[in-house]
């Protein structure tokens, strides 16, 4: 079985195997369709994205494509399900039941709330490196572009350095504060980190007993299909599968 996450910036295609998977991460969706060669279960954020993905997948492979939709109705109030992107919804899922405390370190960074019963409680959203130094830099016109990288927080001794360690030192601690903010309201949840700059910022915060779960995603995938295999018959359907020549249903 192939889980498929369609993001905003990247695409990533796991390869399971028992309980083990291969993750691999794509920037385009046509390279991804190339290793798409069996059933899959697909989240996606981006309708633009999945379209250039399932057009490019080859039609025996898009007619055994599952667009997971509907969230398990024991995760999360539906109305909620509607306003929440569906890569949140399987990280929570992958950790449920809590308490836990998902904190995804990407192009976004997100910082989710899982009950002692599995139930999702929201949480907060913030801009990840990229988008805050992007904003900086269109901000300020007389500023550098800079690549955001983890770094000593230490004053910059020229501008593109003090924008880096200003940026990531904002970074740390914003995250650090909502995670806080989670635990007052599930104190003693689990901490599990997922994302690109997951593990740089597990190894900086004040924070202990951080998890770090690179295919915590994934995971939530793989359980949401399982999910919707066994309820398949009982409406609303929680996959739908994709004939040949279906156009995806938007996001």
């Amino acid at each position: 079985m192939l889980t498929i996450d369609v993001g905003n910036s990247a695409l990533g295609v796991g390869r399971w195997s028992g309980n083990d998977v291969d993750l691999v991460r794509f920037d385009d969706p046509v390279e991804a369709a190339r290793h798409v060669d069996g059933p899959s279960s697909i989240i996606s954020v981006s309708s633009a994205r999945l379209e250039q993905l399932l057009d490019a997948m080859q039609p025996e492979c898009r007619a055994v494509a599952t667009l997971l939709q509907s969230v398990p109705v024991s995760l999360v109030d539906p109305s909620l399900a509607l306003s929440t992107g569906q890569d949140r919804l399987a990280a929570a899922l992958a950790v449920s039941p809590g308490p836990a405390i998902v904190i995804d370190a990407g192009t976004a960074l997100t910082v989710d709330l899982v009950d002692a019963e599995g139930v999702f409680l929201g949480g907060f959203i913030a801009p990840g490196p990229r988008a805050t130094l992007d904003g900086l830099t269109r901000a300020g016109s007389a500023l550098p572009q800079v690549e955001p990288e983890p770094c000593s927080l230490e004053p910059g001794l020229d501008t593109a350095s003090a924008m880096r360690a200003g940026v990531w030192g904002l970074l740390v601690g914003g995250t650090d504060s909502l995670v806080r903010a989670a635990l007052r309201q599930l104190p003693g949840a689990r901490l599990v980190a997922t994302g690109g700059w997951a593990r740089a910022w597990a190894n900086a915060t004040e924070l202990s007993d951080v998890e770090i779960d690179e295919l915590l995603v994934h995971r939530g995938i793989a359980r949401w299909a399982d999910q919707a295999a066994t309820t398949a018959e009982a409406p609303p359907r929680t996959g739908a599968m994709l004939p040949p020549d279906a156009s995806p249903p938007s996001s």
